[in-house]
């Protein structure tokens, strides 16, 4: 990665704190030839606000008991969800209150100062979410926002008066954010070789859950709450949009653990465990991979281990059908269902090579066989 530099504001009162972090800092730096730069502050002063909008920062070291211009004690939460909606910083909690509570997430993360060794946990913590690059991929000068800047600003895009049209059955917003995804994803996706595990499977918005019912699209990965199977919706985008279909289509989700039992002859961790002998755990790692390789299992699709979802195959061969619940009044379809669960959905990228080789399954034809040397023959005679 080279002598990268990380930059970091930090908010905080009490500077024998900063110094000590800074120490830290230093000492891990030169272990992992990183750098920080500190920026710092003692009070939430009009000056830190101006000193986000002109410079970048990777993280932000807060205190969330510091005082504003007036003297007054600010809501540090209120602080941080200004900070994450318009800046999109990682924000780390250093405090001596573990009874603060925070919502934590991967980029919002509380850190116990009263334990031993809090600043190099804290240290550490920053510099591997650094090496996901994470903080340039957010900041403004790089591909999203640069990317959107230049759509917007540069107008790379159709006349805008295009959108000038009033109906109750189109809408100018949602058609205007399709087309400038469509563009971001364009000028983005621009490499098709390598992909993250992670990139196959998309969180499903807390929005998108209404009561006890779930909405159904395309490529969504459901749990029934009864059986404890889970299912991915296969309906086509189109057809549950215009409710145009008769029933929702599933594909079962087989556990992966219980085809590789049958393979290796035993339960897929402790075939994994570690083992004193290196070699052998090295034969099993090539044989957990030739099974996942496997070419003839034709009717399953292995999608992988991550943290939404874990040792999972789709199985082609057992397609489930279910009722959608209809308005009593109006007769009418509606895309949601009960006693199901939302897991994931499946990005569109890979949901249709899914779709693609489900189809293909279904479709596939027998040949017959030639008579070898007739069919060879063939080819030799001329008229």
């Amino acid at each position: 990665m080279g002598n990268e530099i990380i930059k970091i504001l930090i908010l905080e009162d009490n500077q024998d704190e900063i110094n000590s972090l800074k120490a830290t800092a230093q000492r891990l730096a030169e272990e992992k030839w990183f750098t920080f730069e500190f920026t710092s502050y003692s009070k939430l002063t009009s000056e830190v606000y101006e000193t986000l909008i002109r410079y970048h920062f990777d993280f932000l070291i807060v205190d969330l008991t510091l005082e504003n211009d007036q003297g007054i004690n600010q809501s540090g939460t209120d602080f941080i969800n200004m900070v994450f909606k318009k800046f999109h910083v990682p924000i780390m909690i250093n405090s001596w209150d573990p009874s603060i509570d925070i919502d934590e997430n991967s980029l919002l993360k509380k850190f116990n100062n009263s334990i031993e060794n809090s600043d190099e946990l804290l240290v550490k913590y920053i510099m591997d979410i650094f090496k996901t690059w994470i903080t340039k991929v957010l900041w403004r000068d790089w591909p999203i926002n640069s990317t959107l800047t230049d759509l917007i600003y540069k107008w790379y895009l159709s006349d805008i008066k295009s959108w000038v049209y009033e109906s109750e059955l189109f809408s100018s917003e949602e058609s205007l954010s399709r087309y400038i995804l469509a563009h971001l994803e364009s000028k983005l996706s621009n490499n098709y070789t390598s992909y993250h595990p992670e990139e196959v499977y998309l969180k499903v918005w807390s929005s998108e859950i209404r009561d006890d019912k779930i909405r159904i699209k395309n490529g969504r990965i459901v749990k029934c709450l009864e059986n404890q199977k889970y299912y991915l919706t296969i309906n086509p985008a189109c057809d549950l949009e215009q409710k145009k279909f008769e029933k929702f289509m599933f594909l079962e989700i087989d556990d992966l653990n219980s085809i590789f039992c049958q393979e290796i002859n035993g339960d897929i961790n402790t075939f994994l465990c570690p083992t004193t002998n290196e070699n052998e755990r090295n034969k099993r790692k090539r044989k957990i991979q030739n099974i996942i390789n496997n070419k003839q299992w034709s009717f399953w699709f292995i999608i992988p281990r991550v943290s939404l979802f874990r040792w999972w195959m789709i199985n082609f061969k057992k397609v489930v059908t279910i009722d959608p619940e209809a308005d009593a009044d109006r007769n009418e379809l509606k895309l949601f269902i009960t006693w199901y669960e939302i897991i994931a959905d499946i990005s569109p990228l890979f949901m249709k090579d899914i779709i693609s080789k489900f189809w293909s399954y279904y479709s596939r034809q027998w040949t017959p066989d030639y008579e070898c040397w007739l069919y060879f023959k063939s080819f030799l005679e001329t008229e």
